[in-house]
């Protein structure tokens, strides 16, 4: 068979193969939309059965593979599209699944495992809990004790999610799963967030809808801000990419993902993420330069970026063109007037802060009416850095320093490993990192979903490499 014949049967295949998967998710939801009378507007629940069914068939085709990994899977599904986890069982679902995967852990689980992920894992666990220990110290200066208590019990949610997804990750095959899980939610994110931008209206409405200029800037299946949904599903979108590098089996699939993912950026309007995205594409292309399908990833790269600008030119082009023109839009001065009172509130309680999560508190206090761009409405900080300097000190802010760069140590290191797994998904979860770490400068939650699932990831590695031992030597299957 000639090459030319060879490339056109693999073309038709991956279009034969795209149509069945659009064909299902729709069918699907459109099936239950029917058997539960339930209206267009309110086919959330519908919609999602569709990736589940796919999960479903996968599960029956490679259960061996699919089934260890449904737990933790189907958690960081819900963890990313929370809005969707309300709409199907309300707040608790994601509680539910992660007490389910700790009971499934503690039965699967041996104790050389157990000993194994804490001896790997120890520096992250020990800068954890040195974190934990100041966010609740630092509710001695708090202006709302409640407030400060409740953002260190958040935050101890966020480190049991780490940690159980860091145990869940026994193989590199797991590690393989679970990053296609991630890939997937975001992905479903995505595909809302687009449908949300093409109807104008959003499918899971949330207490304020974001536009620009009349055009929608939709969360997708999330509850969280905008900019955070973008960076999220920026993260999901560079593990796509790495991953149809990688590997030729999914590569398709891979590929698509991160066509969603850029249209989906994009759509936001969210000038960080998408500046993000052009950078670590940019790095990704320099790394493979050397590549046979360098040239290809290249075309694929810019006409998918075309097509999207083209698109949504006028709401991404006035968005990004209005940094220039403060009149028409005070998102900078008012960012500008965040970091000021963030500085200012660091100044008066350096060493352990105003209190977890009390910047907001004496945000919209009196005392700071008159600084220039602030407005009335309480705001986070929009600067997680500064955040937590301000809110736990000094002391806090060299932890979760220590912790960002315990990330990225542990990846780098994973890059350089000779297992090729361990060093295709460190690659792809280190670009991820870089671009979180540049856009924490603007992000506006300390609890942000993608730094940890960063931290379980890096100590699942971090336990492989350990496993595994160094470049070169004998592996484990």
């Amino acid at each position: 068979m000639t090459r030319g014949r060879a490339e056109g049967q693999s073309g038709a295949g991956v279009a034969v193969v795209l149509a069945l998967f659009a064909g299902l998710w729709l069918g699907l939801a459109a099936a239950v939309s029917a058997v539960l009378g339930i209206a267009r507007a309110d086919a959330a629940p519908a919609v999602v059965l569709a990736p589940f069914a796919l999960a479903g068939l996968a599960s029956l085709r490679w259960p061996h593979r699919a089934v260890p990994m449904l737990l933790p899977g189907l958690l960081v599904f819900f963890k990313v599209n929370d809005a969707l986890a309300e709409t199907v069982g309300g707040t608790v679902t994601n509680d539910t699944l992660a007490a389910a995967l700790a009971l499934w852990l503690l039965f699967r689980l041996g104790r050389d495992q157990l000993i194994e992920t804490v001896l790997a894992g120890r520096l992250f666990l020990i800068l954890l809990a040195g974190l934990a220990g100041v966010l609740l110290v630092s509710s001695i200066n708090a202006v709302d004790r409640a407030q400060s208590l409740a953002t260190s019990a958040i935050f101890g949610k966020d480190v049991a999610l780490a940690i159980l997804l860091a145990l869940s990750i026994r193989t590199r095959r797991d590690l393989d799963a679970l990053i296609d899980w991630l890939i997937l939610s975001t992905a479903f994110c995505a595909v809302i967030i687009l449908y949300d931008t093409m109807q104008g209206a959003p499918l899971f409405p949330g207490d304020k809808i974001a536009t620009w200029q009349g055009a929608l800037r939709s969360s997708g299946a999330s509850t969280e801000s905008v900019p955070d949904v973008a960076a999220l599903i920026l993260m999901g979108t560079i593990l796509a990419g790495t991953n149809a590098a990688r590997k030729a089996r999914g590569r398709w699939l891979h590929i698509g993902a991160a066509i969603l993912g850029v249209a989906a950026v994009l759509a936001t309007i969210s000038r960080a993420p998408f500046a993000a995205l052009l950078v670590m594409a940019g790095l990704f292309l320099y790394r493979h330069r050397h590549e046979a399908y360098f040239a290809k990833a290249v075309s694929l790269s810019l006409a998918t970026l075309l097509v999207a600008v083209l698109t949504l030119a006028q709401p991404v082009i006035s968005k990004f063109g209005a940094v220039a023109a403060p009149s028409e839009d005070r998102t900078v001065a008012r960012r500008l007037s965040y970091q000021e009172i963030g500085i200012d509130l660091f100044g008066q309680a350096p060493f352990l802060g105003i209190g977890a999560g009390n910047y907001a508190v004496h945000f919209a206090s009196d005392e700071y009416r008159f600084v220039g761009g602030r407005g009335s409405e309480a705001r986070p900080l929009h600067n997680i850095y500064l955040q937590y300097a301000t809110e736990t000190g000094l002391l806090g802010f060299g932890y979760f320093i220590g912790l960002v760069g315990a990330i990225a140590a542990t990846l780098l290191r994973g890059t350089r490993s000779g297992e090729e797994t361990i060093a295709g998904q460190s690659e792809g979860l280190l670009l991820a990192h870089i671009s979180i770490c540049a856009l924490l400068l603007a992000l506006s939650s300390k609890s942000f979903l993608g730094l940890w699932l960063l931290v379980g990831f890096s100590i699942a590695l971090a336990r492989l490499m350990r496993k595994h031992g160094p470049p070169g030597g004998a592996l484990q299957p």
